[in-house]
């Protein structure tokens, strides 16, 4: 993992004031004295959220967990994921049912010569991703819309006040033509 800004200095330094600090488990990583502890995730997954500007209460709220790698296999069904990874749920807007569970796995496969970031289940279709808690501004037709890609951007725009729906990403949107083709 690297910081987004270049060298990876503020991951470096958060990392340090977590083995400074000596907890095992699940940190909140505030280095603060806090001693909460992230339910769901693992100090590797922690480190990236809060690295990507994640607050606790977005992850929590988002249901975003850690999975093993044969936790993230069993979920999308294919055995090419060998690793541990982030488990995104996507939940209707409406009912807060779990629609289905995005993966990011901590060493993306190569499919089709690609690295694969995030996976979707096999024939799981596109879904807009909806942050918990967006049901009221989806009835005020009045309140402004944002559309970003990706799960992680929109709750960082949720969690920074803006009513965000995301799309699982350019690629998801590619299918197969009537005569096969891409």
């Amino acid at each position: 993992f690297r910081s987004r800004g270049g060298g990876g200095e503020q991951w470096h330094a958060l990392r340090a004031c977590l083995r400074q600090m000596g907890w095992q488990g699940m940190l909140n990583a505030d280095c603060n004295g806090g001693a909460q502890r992230w339910s769901r995730l693992t100090d590797d997954h922690v480190l990236h959220l809060l690295n990507r500007g994640f607050a606790r209460k977005t992850a929590e709220d988002a249901k975003i967990h850690s999975l093993s790698a044969e936790e993230a296999a069993a979920v999308m069904n294919l055995s090419i994921i060998r690793s541990r990874a982030v488990g995104i749920p996507f939940i209707h807007p409406l009912t807060e049912e779990t629609r289905m569970i995005r993966v990011r796995p901590d060493i993306a496969p190569i499919i089709d010569g690609k690295s694969a970031k995030y996976l979707s289940p096999k024939g799981a279709g596109n879904l807009l991703y909806f942050a918990l808690g967006s049901i009221e501004l989806l009835k005020d037709t009045s309140a402004p819309l944002y559309f970003t890609e990706g799960e992680f951007k929109t709750l960082i725009a949720w969690q920074a006040g803006l009513f965000t729906v995301g799309s699982i990403g350019v690629w998801g949107w590619k299918g197969k033509g009537i005569h096969g083709h891409s």
